[in-house]
């Protein structure tokens, strides 16, 4: 496929609002229990700053 081929049904808005499949979707490291609270806390966090989910180890 050439890379013009590829780029014909982009849609610009897309860019100023991707969907969630789009977003950050940062690593969450718990090195430890977690707190539901501070869990809560974070996720509201991650949602505020625009993140599309996240993956948790």
């Amino acid at each position: 496929m050439l890379a013009d081929e590829r780029y014909d049904n982009l849609d610009p808005t897309e860019f100023a609002d991707p969907s969630a499949a789009y977003r950050l979707q940062p690593w969450w490291f718990w090195n430890g229990a977690m707190e539901p609270e501070v869990m809560r806390e974070q996720i509201a966090l991650m949602d505020e700053a625009g993140c599309g989910g996240f993956y948790v180890t």
